[in-house]
């Protein structure tokens, strides 16, 4: 059975009236956004220029460009996100949610980049990993460095899995940060 008629005079879009862009933005951002009284996307960019907000473009450019600078340094490159905002004297909202996901994201960055460069040569430890299992027995050069490379990447993931809420609550403070570089 059809449905009631649709008028012609009306845009289809009004036909969806229940549907907002704010379902998808975050709850701290609608409430910060309704103080500044705009409508739509002026509302979100007038967000993102307080100072209070939770990251303007620049920031995360900033922050950005430290994290691929610093990751391959033999010091903590997630040390220097907390630092860089806490030296530039930036009022980051302290969003846990948000620093966990935006740190993810810059993570995931630094890891494409790093398998876009070093693609050839993962894969081919990666053979070398899969043939010395499928052998049992390790016999060459690469599959030996494989093997290092799976052993050497335990301890630090068991470490970090069992006291990452410690690290994070007692070793989150910039100046601690500073003296352990």
């Amino acid at each position: 059975m059809p449905g009631p008629p649709v008028s012609s005079s009306r845009p289809m879009r009004q036909a969806r009236s229940h549907w907002s862009p704010e379902v998808w933005r975050p709850r701290h951002l609608l409430h910060l956004s309704h103080q500044e009284g705009q409508r739509g996307p002026d509302r979100l960019g007038a967000l993102l220029d307080r100072k209070d907000a939770p990251l303007t473009v620049f920031q995360a450019i900033i922050l950005g460009l430290t994290q691929g600078i610093t990751e391959f340094a033999p010091v903590s490159s997630s040390g220097h996100l907390i630092l860089v905002p806490w030296l530039f004297g930036w009022s980051i909202v302290q969003d846990p949610a948000l620093n966990k996901t935006f740190d993810v994201a810059l993570h995931m960055g630094t890891l494409l980049g790093a398998v876009i460069y070093f693609g050839r040569d993962l894969w081919r430890y990666l053979k070398a990993w899969l043939s010395s299992v499928r052998a049992r027995v390790i016999r060459s050069q690469d599959e030996r460095f494989a093997w290092a490379l799976v052993i050497g990447t335990i301890p630090g993931a068991i470490a970090g899995a069992l006291f990452e809420s410690t690290i994070e609550d007692r070793l989150g403070q910039p100046w601690l940060i500073a003296v352990m570089l």
